[in-house]
């Protein structure tokens, strides 16, 4: 659903046990990320270019399918979450144009 102009937060909770790819580039949704995200067949995950505010959510780091997360260009800040260094599978890591702060996961190195 990527450049629709599509407008509105998320919800909280976020349980799709079978997604594999969640694409919402260059849309205006905002608000913070779902702090319940449980995805863990997700391998694709593409939300740059909107308005989300607030940290990263932890929840993310049980995706362990992850291979691409994309969420540069919004208002996120914080650091990242010590559960993401369960995301083994991770290749691509995409943050630029937020306020994220603070190290990697050490597992990363």
């Amino acid at each position: 659903v990527n450049n629709n102009a599509m407008t509105g937060e998320l919800p909280r909770a976020l349980n799709p046990p079978r997604l594999q790819s969640l694409v919402l580039y260059a849309n205006a949704f905002s608000g913070s990320l779902p702090t319940e995200f449980r995805a863990p067949a997700l391998q694709y995950l593409e939300i740059s270019d909107n308005k989300f505010t607030g940290p990263l959510p932890s929840a993310i780091g049980d995706s362990n399918e992850l291979l691409q997360l994309v969420v540069s260009r919004n208002n996120l800040t914080g650091s990242f979450p010590t559960s993401w260094s369960q995301l083994k599978n991770l290749q691509q890591l995409w943050t630029f144009n937020n306020a994220i702060r603070g190290p990697l996961p050490e597992s990363w190195s």
